[in-house]
């Protein structure tokens, strides 16, 4: 964990366990991310950030993985195996979206800030789709497997095609966010060979 601009890095886990895809808490209190902490398959865990304590959200020899929280804090959705699902504090998982066969794979759901839709990523060999409540809301589109970013109930940001986008549900409109990165590569300093 660090500041926004990395500076003043901290270690808030230790071992030799795998931890992934950390995610915030809409509180700002908890980070959920997958590990094989403790056994060999990967699980939904958090961790509060002020004390330290873990919290083990799944527990299953299946691998869980790429959690994204509820608006509420009180889910986290995920991904088990190849389906989508939402897991709740107690334990208790219900399924989103179901496996999409053989060859294809889910990435990054998210939630809407109303709870009412997940959007996630479905990648089939060259193909990558955004997927809304379990339909395909694009066709032909690269999209990137990222996380959907929500900033709205109806309107959500993804990446795809080298873009970044903005998808308004309502008015069923999708919309470029224009951007620019300068990016500084320094040379090495090294003689050159004859």
């Amino acid at each position: 964990m660090a500041e926004a601009d990395g500076s003043n890095p901290e270690k808030i886990t230790d071992g030799i366990a795998d931890y992934r895809e950390p995610r915030w808490s809409p509180d700002g209190e908890h980070i959920a991310f997958s590990s094989d902490r403790e056994k060999g398959s990967y699980d939904i865990w958090s961790i509060e950030v002020a004390t330290g304590e873990f919290t083990r959200w799944t527990d299953s020899e299946d691998d869980e993985s790429q959690p994204s929280w509820s608006p509420t804090g009180e889910e986290i959705v995920f991904i088990n195996q190849n389906s989508i699902a939402a897991v709740n504090r107690e334990g208790t998982i219900r399924p989103l979206g179901e496996d999409p066969g053989e060859d294809i794979l889910v990435h990054a759901p998210s939630m809407s800030p109303d709870g009412q839709s997940v959007v996630w990523i479905e990648h089939d060999g060259d193909v990558s789709n955004l997927i809304l409540n379990g339909t395909a809301l694009t066709e032909g589109e690269d999209v990137f497997p990222f996380t959907p970013d929500w900033t709205g109930d109806q309107t959500f940001r993804y990446t795809a095609d080298g873009k970044i986008w903005e998808r308004d549900l309502a008015a069923d409109s999708v919309s470029e966010i224009p951007f620019e990165a300068i990016v500084s590569i320094p040379g090495a300093d090294y003689e050159k060979r004859d």
